[in-house]
């Protein structure tokens, strides 16, 4: 599992001394490009070392992270939290999937 989002470089270095369970934590800031620009996720991609067929992109903002995912050809799921901004009410891109919540998924799917 990668984390990859749009934030600073310093973001990503605390972020990575928490030692959270991913393989990888990357930053927009550490790239020079962020999201809703393509060239993020074509960065996601080529950090995983994957194509986009065999990538599920999770994200929580329709704008941001569903429409330019779909739109490089990842499969994407909306995660829909406690709170759902107004905008985005009934927008979920055409999402592969909707998630209430990321350890829901993580139990539905068996990963510990």
């Amino acid at each position: 599992m990668i984390i990859a989002g749009k934030q600073t470089t310093r973001a990503g270095e605390l972020l990575r001394s928490l030692r959270l369970p991913a393989d990888l934590i990357l930053t927009s800031g550490e790239w020079g490009v962020a999201k809703p620009q393509l060239e993020f996720f074509d960065q996601v991609l080529s950090a995983a070392q994957v194509t986009p067929d065999v990538t599920l992109y999770v994200g929580d903002h329709p704008t941001n992270d569903i429409f330019p995912a779909k739109k490089a050809g990842l499969r994407t799921a909306h995660i829909r939290g406690p709170i759902l901004r107004t905008s985005q009410r009934g927008r979920t891109g055409g999402s592969t999937a909707w998630l209430s919540s990321t350890t829901a998924e993580a139990e539905r799917l068996g990963v510990p």
